[in-house]
């Protein structure tokens, strides 16, 4: 299910409370379903946490009870470690929270402390949602949400709306602790960065290859990415638009490596000595011969692309199976049959759109024929090719690039 951006707060609120939280809870429901596999899916997703809280004081991790909770100290940037939290992938809701002794008497005693003040405004409803981890505790989820809920009530006299309250209290049992908090924020989700191999995103300055790259990202690969660029033909806009896509994609602290290659001399042969119609296909078949030499290089087991069906001339069913024809490496289409109103959506969700939109010359944009076909097969675009030196000028290309280190940014 799609996550709107309001459910991404830039700070967390604690809703006036007196009371601190001391802890994140993360939370992941995919790896709950690797069975024998769970525990390294488990130790990836811990593993990605604190590198994404690397460099922040007063935070510490660890593994309890089919969740990952993180210690907050009292001078500790709870703001940040939640923003960064937030672009862990595999973590699927994060609870700031106060742990309490694992007892009615406690909990009560921290809505006395976080909630029941004079000095708050009182809301319009509440409603309590517990989750009991720990079966020795005396009370179900459901007592326990009836009798804290009852004593609000009581103490109070506002409204329980279960459906669409203004105030939710998180109550989480686990053995030896419980844990309280008012805020659950929905999380990347998925698997863990890198827990499933590495690919290679070929990565435009436009909206749909960060999505197909955010998303292949969520089934838990580590990527690293390739640009194809026409400068000095065109500005540099293109370069500067997908360091910053890019940041923004992988998770703090983490990092992938960008080829920019520079594509405006193979380019110009094919304007040259092919036929026009041809011309932006051939550039794609060249890329992806690039790309398939660079994830060699990477050790990356598949491509990635931003294709959508019929969106394009080149993306037809004969033009992208003419294309793909070139490789032999798996090239993945995420966004394959996806509404374009809904890819933009999404690019809005993760962050990627407004820096997508900036004015950019796109290399296949540069000697641009009037009219690409939209019909081709294999052998037409190898024998259009017959004119180039394959072998040579991909690794011309290959040579060529200039390759940089990326980091996640918050």
């Amino acid at each position: 299910m799609a996550v709107t951006e309001k459910e991404f707060p830039t700070k967390t609120r604690t809703r006036g409370a007196l009371t601190q939280p001391t802890h994140i809870l993360v939370h992941y429901d995919e790896i709950i379903l690797k069975q024998r596999n769970r525990s390294r899916f488990e130790k990836e997703l811990e593993r990605s946490i604190r590198r994404a809280l690397r460099g922040l004081e007063g935070f510490r991790s660890e593994r309890k009870h089919g969740r990952i909770v993180v210690e907050v100290a009292p001078d500790a940037e709870l703001d940040r470690g939640v923003r960064r939290l937030r672009k862990v992938f595999g973590a699927t809701r994060l609870i700031p929270a106060t742990r309490v002794e694992p007892s009615v008497d406690a909990l009560k005693g921290w809505l006395d402390e976080s909630l029941l003040r004079e000095d708050r405004p009182a809301p319009r409803s509440f409603r309590i949602r517990t989750r009991r981890g720990d079966k020795s505790f005396p009370l179900s989820s459901v007592e326990l949400n009836t009798e804290l809920g009852t004593y609000v009530r009581e103490r109070t006299g506002w409204a329980v709306d279960l459906d669409d309250a203004e105030i939710t209290v998180h109550v989480r049992i686990i053995p030896r602790a419980a844990f309280a908090g008012f805020e659950e924020i929905a999380g990347q989700g998925g698997l863990p960065f890198g827990s499933t191999g590495r690919v290679l995103s070929l990565i435009s300055g436009g909206i749909d290859s960060p999505v197909a790259s955010h998303w292949i990202l969520r089934r838990g690969t580590a990527m690293s990415f390739v640009h194809f660029h026409s400068h000095p033909h065109t500005s540099v806009a293109s370069q500067d638009k997908v360091r910053e896509v890019i940041r923004d994609l992988l998770p703090p602290e983490h990092e992938a490596r960008l080829h920019l290659i520079p594509f405006a001399p193979l380019q110009e042969k094919i304007l040259l000595r092919c036929p026009a119609r041809l011309r932006v296909l051939l550039y794609r078949r060249y890329m992806l011969r690039v790309a398939e030499a660079i994830a060699e290089r990477e050790h990356a087991l598949a491509l990635v692309t931003g294709d959508n069906l019929g969106q394009v001339a080149s993306q037809t069913l004969e033009n992208l199976r003419a294309i793909e024809a070139a490789v032999e490496i798996p090239v993945l289409r995420p966004l394959i049959g996806v509404h374009k109103r809904h890819i933009i959506d999404e690019a809005h969700r993760i962050g990627t759109y407004t820096t997508s939109i900036a004015p950019h010359e796109d290399c296949c944009s540069f000697l641009m024929p009037p009219n690409p076909a939209t019909r081709s097969t294999p052998e037409e675009l190898a024998a259009a090719e017959a004119e180039l030196d394959t072998l040579a000028e991909v690794a011309q290309l290959v040579d060529a690039a200039e390759v940089e280190t990326i980091t996640g940014n918050e």
